[in-house]
C-alpha cells in the first residue's frame, strides 16, 4: 500500500513541478540573502582566495560587518547523497569517512593534550593548511551523535543504539570506548563489540541546547564572531566561525574552482580546508540568533495518509531538493507534509522567534494549508499536576499555491517563571474539511516549507551561558579544577598554531583574571617513575612575562619562566616534577601561574599539555551522557 501511494503521489507531484517550471526562467549560478532582506544573484563570487580578501557577488560585499551575507548558495550543484559511512554530531554536521581507531588517553605524541576522540578515515576530499591531503581526521568524542559504518534500515537516530552487521540490536544504558572496539553496560550485564562488527553506534541523546552553548564557547567564546554552516558536494556538512576560517594563500586566484577554505569546527580536533567548488551553501548566524534546524526537535507528529512516505526533512524540502516557495530560495528551514507538529525545547534565555512559511514550489498553484506557531509550557505551580497548555503566538491566513510566502513577524517568547520548561510547535493544518472552493482534496500536495526558522536568545544572558563553560575550551585542564572566581574571570584568545610537522589549527590562549591563576588536582602517587608534566608557552607580542610553580602539599617543588614560542617552532621541553617521594600517597598538586612583573596585567599563556604518567589510575571517561535541554 504504502508503495502503490508513493509511486502514485511521485507521479502527480513530478507532473504539477513541471507544469510550476514551465515558466522558470534558470537562475543565476549564485544566490544570496543579506541581513538587511536584499536578495542578489550573481554568475561568480571573486576575490574570496586570499587572507583578508572582500569576497563580492555582483559587486556585493558579502562580509560586510554592516550587512554580512545571510546565507550564499550554488545552484548549479546538487545535494549530495547520504554517505555510505559517516559520523553525524549532536549540532546536525556531518564527516563522510569510517571510524577506525579511538584514543586510549588525553596524551597525545606531539605533547599537546586532548579530549578523548575518534580517529576517522575520511570519505571526503580534504587538506591541511600545507595544501596536503588528509587521510585522516580526529574528532572530539563528546559532540558524536551516531557512528555509521554500514548504513541498516531507516535513517532515524535512536540514542543509547547499536546495531550489529549480523542485524542483531543492542540497547545499552552506557558506553565506554576501547581502541578499536566499544564495551556496552547492558540491562544485565556488559558486551564489547569490535568496530568491524558494528553497522550502527547511536549514542545517547544530550540536550540540544546546552550542545549549541558548548559548541559556542569554542567558535566564539566572546559572542563576537558570526558562525556559519556549510555543506559540500561530498557529504560534509561543518560548522564554525569566522575567526576560525582562512581563506588559503595556496588557492589559485584567478580559478575560484580551485579556491580553498580553511575550517576548524568545534567537533575537529584538527582544522582542515574544503575546496569551494564544492560547497553548496553557507549560512551565516549571529551567536544569539540560532537557526531552529541546529535544535533536535523533542516531538515529531505527522497524522498525514502518506507521513510514511515524505517525513519532515531537514534543510530540505520532503522530496529532498531546494527550499523553495514565492519565487525565492531559502537557506535552511523544514520540509513537511500534510498535517504536522514539531516541538522544540525553548532555553529561558529565549527571547523571540521568526520564520517564513510557504507551500514549496514543486505542487505549484496547488496545495492548501493554515499553519500555527504555538508556545507550549510543561507544568508548573500555574497549571494542574502532569498537565500542559499552549497558547497560539500565530496563526497564518490560508495559504494556497507556491506563489507566495507568508511571515509570522517577530513573536516575543514570554518567560513565565512558574512552568517547569517551555516548548515551541510549528503546526500545519492540511484543511482537510473546510478549505476553500477549489482546492485539492484531502493532503494530496500540501507540501509545506518552514523557512529560516530563527531563535534569537537573550545576548546578555548567552554570555553568562557561554562563560561558565570556558574552561572545557582548554584540554590541558581536564581533571583539573579552578577556583570560581577564577573560572568566570578568564578569558580565551584565539590563534592559528602550527608545529613544525603539521599544518596550522585554531587554539586558545588564556587571558587569566584574578592573580595567581591556581589549578588543582589530587592525586595518588603509584609505582616509581611517575611524573608530571606541564607545558605551556606565552604568546609573542601579546603577553608580559610569567612564571609557572609547581606545589605538592602546598610546598614550592618546581618554578620556571614560560618560554615564548612562536607558530612554526618546536615545543619547548616541559617543566617535569618527579614524585617518586610521595610513593604510596594521596597527594594535592597545584599548578600555579603568575606574571613575573607584579605589576604586569598582560598575560596570554597557551597551555599546550599537562600530563601525569608512570602509576596514577585513572578511570576512562564515560561517552554520551545524558543531559536535559536548558
Amino acid at each position: 500500500m504504502v508503495k502503490h501511494t508513493r509511486n502514485l503521489m511521485m507521479a502527480l507531484l513530478a507532473s504539477t513541478a513541471i507544469a510550476a517550471t514551465a515558466g522558470d526562467v534558470r537562475p543565476a549560478r549564485f544566490v544570496a540573502a543579506f541581513e538587511n532582506g536584499d536578495y542578489v544573484t550573481g554568475p561568480k563570487v571573486t576575490d574570496w582566495a586570499r587572507p583578508g580578501g572582500t569576497p563580492r557577488l555582483k559587486g556585493r560585499w558579502l562580509t560586510d560587518p554592516a550587512n554580512h551575507v545571510r546565507w550564499l548558495c550554488d545552484t548549479s550543484l546538487a545535494a549530495a547523497a547520504m554517505p555510505a559511512a559517516f559520523v553525524e554530531f549532536h549540532s546536525g554536521d556531518r564527516l563522510p569517512g569510517e571510524v577506525s581507531s579511538a584514543s586510549a588517553d588525553n596524551g597525545e605524541p606531539s605533547g599537546l593534550s586532548a579530549p578523548p576522540y575518534l580517529v576517522v578515515d575520511l570519505g571526503a576530499r580534504l587538506k591541511n593548511s600545507r595544501n596536503t591531503n588528509l587521510t585522516r581526521l580526529r574528532i572530539a568524542r563528546r559532540m558524536v551523535r551516531r557512528i555509521v559504518w554500514k548504513a541498516r534500515g531507516a535513517n532515524r537516530y535512536e540514542p543509547g543504539t547499536l546495531r550489529r552487521r549480523n542485524g542483531r540490536t543492542l540497547r545499552f544504558l552506557e558506553i565506554r570506548f576501547g581502541k578499536d572496539s566499544v564495551t556496552l553496560l547492558l540491562d544485565r550485564g556488559t558486551a564489547e563489540v569490535l568496530f568491524k562488527d558494528i553497522a550502527e553506534l547511536h549514542l545517547r541523546q544530550t540536550g540540544s541546547w546546552d550542545t549549541y552553548f558548548d559548541e559556542l564557547a569554542a567558535l566564539s567564546p566572546g559572542l563576537d564572531a558570526r558562525l556559519f554552516q556549510l555543506e559540500t558536494t561530498t557529504g560534509v556538512i561543518a560548522t564554525a566561525s569566522t575567526g576560525r576560517f582562512r581563506a588559503m594563500p595556496y588557492s589559485d586566484r584567478d580559478n575560484p574552482e580551485r579556491w580553498y577554505h580553511l575550517i576548524h569546527p568545534a567537533w575537529s580536533l584538527d582544522a582542515f580546508a574544503v575546496r569551494c567548488g564544492e560547497v553548496r551553501v553557507r549560512c551565516y548566524f549571529r551567536p544569539q540568533e540560532v537557526p531552529l534546524t541546529r535544535i533536535r526537535p523533542t516531538r515529531v507528529e505527522n497524522r498525514s495518509v502518506i507521513s510514511s512516505v515524505w517525513p519532515c526533512q531537514v534543510n530540505r524540502n520532503v522530496l529532498g531538493g531546494p527550499l523553495q516557495s514565492g519565487g525565492r530560495l531559502y537557506g535552511w528551514g523544514f520540509g513537511v507534509h500534510g498535517d504536522s507538529r514539531l516541538q522544540f525545547p525553548l532555553p529561558p534565555i529565549a527571547r523571540t522567534f521568526r520564520t517564513r512559511v510557504g507551500i514549496d514550489r514543486h505542487v505549484g498553484a496547488g496545495g492548501c494549508v493554515r499553519t500555527k506557531v504555538l508556545l507550549n509550557e510543561s507544568a508548573g505551580t500555574a497549571t494542574p499536576r502532569g498537565k500542559s497548555h499552549s497558547t497560539a503566538l500565530h496563526t497564518s491566513d490560508v495559504l494556497v499555491g507556491s506563489q507566495e510566502t507568508a511571515d509570522t513577524g517577530l513573536l516575543r517568547l514570554p518567560l513565565n517563571r512558574n512552568v517547569k520548561g517551555r516548548g515551541l510547535v510549528l503546526s500545519v493544518d492540511p484543511m482537510n474539511f473546510n478549505g476553500p472552493k477549489g482546492a485539492d482534496p484531502l493532503d494530496i500536495r500540501d507540501t509545506l516549507d518552514w523557512l529560516e526558522p530563527t531563535v534569537e536568545l537573550d545576548r546578555k544572558a548567552l554570555a553568562a551561558e557561554v562563560r561558565r563553560r570556558l574552561v572545557q575550551c582548554i584540554p590541558a585542564w581536564r581533571g583539573w579544577s579552578l577556583d570560581k572566581g577564577q573560572a568566570d574571570q578568564i578569558q580565551l584568545l584565539g590563534h592559528w598554531d602550527a608545529l613544525p610537522s603539521q599544518g596550522a589549527n585554531y587554539r586558545f590562549a588564556v587571558r587569566p583574571g584574578k592573580m595567581p591563576l591556581v589549578l588543582r588536582r589530587t592525586v595518588t602517587v603509584g609505582a616509581s617513575g611517575m611524573r608530571l608534566a606541564v607545558a605551556a608557552t606565552r604568546l609573542p607580542d601579546v603577553s608580559d612575562p610569567a612564571v609557572l610553580e609547581v606545589r605538592v602539599e602546598g610546598k614550592q617543588v618546581a618554578r620556571r619562566e614560560l618560554p615564548v614560542r612562536r607558530t612554526g617552532e618546536k615545543e619547548p621541553p616541559p617543566l617535569t616534577v618527579p614524585l617518586d617521594r610521595w610513593s604510596g600517597r594521596r597527594v594535592r598538586l597545584e599548578i600555579a601561574l603568575a606574571p613575573k612583573d607584579p605589576k604586569a596585567a598582560r598575560l596570554a599563556i597557551d597551555w599546550r599539555g599537562i600530563v601525569i604518567t608512570g602509576g596514577e589510575r585513572r578511570a576512562a571517561p564515560s561517552d554520551g551522557q545524558s543531559r536535559q535541554d536548558g
